[in-house]
């Protein structure tokens, strides 16, 4: 490094430093925002660019400039298929053929033995034929961020990877009891009411901030700790309605967690994932479902998942476990929920180059306060699913793949709109490089 670029440095730590405590000023002198949608997670996740800038070049700047090494990823499916359900609508409807594209794409920069800089984006699309256009639908996801290792010994070492993220979701919300678009009565009084479509009702963007440690402690054992700030903005919050609420909120989630390597073929995973979502404008609801006035709605949830791991041969690998989750919706618990989910995956290879997996799971979830109806006999929500899919895989070459795929869902609910079944199948091709 030499003397002009090493000061040039210092410079720019001491002027992103001065960034830092003007943010965190900032957030200090900002303790009664402005407006209810200006929230505290959201301050927080301002400053994230400049800690990541910071840290960079704290990790960089003591030792000689290295070589720089590229990696990049590319992987693009395309597949067609048929589903016998796919508004997911009680009571079954109009099955159809769709089509899928998939883009996964990673760039990883190795500024050195402990410092990097990576980007990926991950992309999905399905459209189906034009009468089945209310289920087409599109989710993508971009990070950029930085990999530092600043402890090492031996096989011991502390990681920390961080950065930033941006991610959308784009569909239509749908009536699972007609199939239509959904539909609200924004005034049940007026000859004839007042009816309004809400199509967009669940399109969200969103952006965060994200930080994970993995630590490898011996042979045997590994700790981690991801935590990620999210903010989530719905592309349509139908300010006119007076019936709709905005469904904007920050999401602050924490998954402290333990990977031990039992043997060579089998390693067990624990883990407990905290989330606290904080709503900007969503009323909280009383015991019997109505808003409670000047407050807001926020939930706490608690995930325990275990899994383990097993190579039982050369050619098979097996997955299985459980996750439990409770929601605590703290106003007056209306909202409060428990629920169990069991899963299982195997895979095994035909041959090298032709492997075969199956996939099966099976959820269950109970209210404790939320009903089905506003009748007094009401009963109290609950449902079941269940999910089955195989697939098999085949490399026609190092870098395309051949896969067919097919499944089975069952949804089981006390709320007739949630009850359902569909299947599908698809088939298509996968680059890979």
């Amino acid at each position: 490094m030499t003397k002009s670029s090493f000061e040039s440095d210092y410079i720019l730590i001491l002027y992103i430093l001065h960034r830092l405590i003007h943010d965190f000023k900032y957030i200090k002198d900002q303790k009664h925002p402005s407006s209810r949608s200006e929230s505290r997670l959201r301050r927080h996740i301002q400053i994230a660019p400049n800690l990541v800038a910071a840290l960079l070049l704290l990790a960089g700047v003591a030792r000689p400039a290295p070589a720089v090494e590229t990696t990049a990823r590319v992987q693009a499916g395309v597949a067609a298929g048929y589903d016998a359900n796919p508004l997911r609508v009680s009571g079954g409807s109009e099955g159809g053929g769709f089509t899928e594209l998939r883009l996964d794409l990673a760039l990883g920069v190795d500024l050195g033995d402990r410092t990097g800089l990576f980007v990926d984006l991950d992309g999905r699309q399905r459209r189906h034929v034009t009468d089945l256009s209310d289920a087409d639908f599109l989710t993508a996801r971009a990070r950029a961020g930085f990999n530092w290792t600043p402890w090492r010994s031996g096989r011991r070492h502390l990681s920390l990877a961080g950065g930033g993220s941006y991610g959308l979701q784009r569909l239509t919300f749908i009536d699972r009891a007609t199939g239509a678009v959904y539909e609200i009565v924004e005034d049940p009084s007026a000859t004839p009411p007042v009816i309004r479509s809400i199509p967009d009702r669940l399109d969200v963007d969103r952006a965060g901030a994200f930080l994970n440690l993995r630590a490898r402690l011996s042979r045997r054992v590994r700790v981690f700790l991801d935590t990620a700030l999210e903010r989530n903005d719905y592309a349509e919050d139908y300010d006119g309605s007076n019936v709709l609420e905005s469904l904007d909120h920050d999401r602050l989630t924490l998954t402290p967690g333990v990977r031990l390597i039992l043997h060579s073929r089998a390693r067990l995973t624990l883990s407990v994932t905290g989330t606290m979502a904080d709503y900007d404008e969503r009323l909280a609801r009383d015991l019997a479902g109505d808003p409670a006035p000047g407050v807001l709605n926020e939930y706490r949830y608690i995930t325990h998942r275990a899994s383990l791991d097993l190579l039982p041969g050369r050619s098979w690998e097996t997955s299985f476990g459980v996750n439990t989750v409770d929601r605590e919706d703290p106003y007056a618990g209306y909202y409060n929920y428990g629920g169990t989910a069991l899963f299982a995956f195997v895979k095994n290879s035909f041959t090298p180059r032709t492997t075969w997996q199956l996939f099966a799971s099976y959820r269950e979830l109970d209210y404790e306060n939320a009903t089905v109806s506003s009748a007094p006999d009401s009963e109290f929500r609950s449902s079941d699913a269940m999910r089955f899919v195989g697939r098999v895989e085949h490399s026609l070459t190092d870098s395309l793949l051949f896969f067919a795929e097919g499944g089975y869902q069952n949804s089981d609910s006390n709320d007739p709109d949630y009850t359902y079944e569909r299947d599908w199948a698809m088939a298509g091709f996968r680059y890979r490089r």
